[in-house]
């Protein structure tokens, strides 16, 4: 269904209003993810923990901490936002302001769904965790579109573009609170709410970090490339980032129902389960991203065509992208494992040092090589991410990961 709606932006847009609207976009997912505070992480972490010790007092406390927090971080920043789209405006000749301006109203709205989906794949429910944004979201934004770019004959702009996306999220929010309060109902007993801030904000910090570099590194490249290389450079690496995504999506399936058991195992003391459910996990994700990386790689020539005149364009970039997911895929949710062991602010540090080094090349490759450059150090970031990640999955969890566990092993 992504597909489909870049397919209808771009067609509508052109390359050039679509390189502002993916750029606006990008502050949008990236600055969400700040303010939700790391509270769907520690919400998918401690639900099933206080679950399995029917601990309901701190779950009703969890949650609603959560909630105030993310609300207030989410207006702060969205101000932010604002100030910075206020303040580009001086120098900026494009719409990129205005779009700033409008993505910069639906931030908390981003951050409120962010918390909820993590709080939902807590009480295991992964896929309606998921529905509402991946499904659902774009349903809309292609219903608002057809509205306004073909009954009411309004010419599609990044700023259009940005208004009706807003608008879609809204509503995508609204189904989405719904079901989370249904759920809550059902699997949390109403209680009096025992609060336990210490260790939640210890908690949050490091997977908030954590999570928001991570979403720096593969969402924030087109924002980047309108800056550095101009909006057609950023049109082409938004488009290849959505045939890539294909595979983000396994992984975020897959992570969504691995990660409470992950904390859920580990809690239990139970290693050899958790080490079972590791295997599992990277098969699946093996088992899904390969084939379809493969069937992208040799159509996408072909594929790049039904988005408009130059996104043929977008095929290198694709091809980077492509080796770099499926890097991931072999390696297994590596990262998901750390963070619902304990580890998180190992993590946290490692992708520091992951986000430090792609930003660097960014800078050095996409003023001179543009989408492509851009693509070529997502590959060698995720490359460098994963082996990390491998590395401290043995040492510190004492598992092996990916695939590596399959392969034969010398006996004694």
């Amino acid at each position: 269904m992504a597909i489909l709606l870049e397919l209808v932006l771009t067609r509508g847009m052109g390359q050039t209003q679509y390189g502002y609207y993916s750029a606006g976009l990008s502050w949008l997912m990236v600055l969400g993810m700040a303010s939700s505070m790391g509270t769907n992480q520690v919400l998918m972490r401690f639900l099933p923990l206080y679950g399995t010790r029917h601990q309901h007092g701190k779950a009703q406390g969890l949650i609603r901490w959560s909630a105030k927090f993310c609300l207030w971080v989410g207006a702060l920043t969205g101000a932010g936002l604002a100030a910075v789209a206020g303040i580009s405006s001086i120098w900026s000749e494009g719409p990129l302001p205005q779009v700033l301006l409008i993505m910069a109203v639906w931030v908390p709205l981003h951050g409120f769904c962010i918390r909820r989906q993590g709080a939902l794949q807590g009480l295991r429910h992964p896929v309606l965790a998921m529905l509402p944004e991946l499904l659902l979201r774009p349903v809309l934004v292609i219903l608002l579109v057809t509205i306004v770019h073909f009954l009411l004959r309004q010419d599609l702009t990044a700023v259009w573009g940005a208004v009706l996306f807003g608008l879609a999220l809204a509503l995508s929010m609204a189904v989405g609170q719904w079901a989370w309060r249904f759920y809550l109902k059902q699997e949390i007993p109403g209680c009096k709410p025992e609060p336990d801030l210490k260790v939640w904000r210890k908690t949050a910090f490091p997977l908030w970090w954590m999570t928001l570099m991570h979403l720096a590194l593969i969402r924030a490249d087109p924002a980047m490339l309108a800056w550095l290389s101009g909006p057609d450079e950023a049109a082409l690496f938004a488009v290849a980032s959505r045939g890539a995504d294909l595979l983000v999506f396994g992984l975020t399936a897959i992570s969504a129902i691995a990660a409470p058991v992950f904390s859920q195992y580990h809690a239990q003391g139970k290693t050899p389960e958790l080490q079972k459910m590791l295997n599992l996990s990277t098969l699946g994700l093996a088992a899904f991203s390969l084939p379809v990386a493969g069937v992208l790689y040799l159509l996408g020539p072909w594929l790049l065509n039904f988005f408009g005149a130059g996104f043929e364009d977008a095929y290198g970039p694709l091809c980077f992208l492509l080796l770099g997911q499926c890097i991931t895929a072999l390696a297994g949710p590596l990262a998901f494992l750390l963070t619902m062991t304990g580890h998180h602010a190992l993590a946290a540090r490692l992708l520091t040092f992951c986000a430090a080094g792609k930003l660097l090349l960014n800078f050095v490759f996409m003023p001179k090589f543009g989408a492509i450059g851009g693509a070529a150090a997502t590959a060698a970031m995720l490359l460098c991410w994963n082996l990390v990640l491998a590395r401290e999955t043995r040492r510190s969890v004492g598992l092996t990961p990916s695939l590596l566990y399959w392969l034969p092993r010398k006996h004694a």
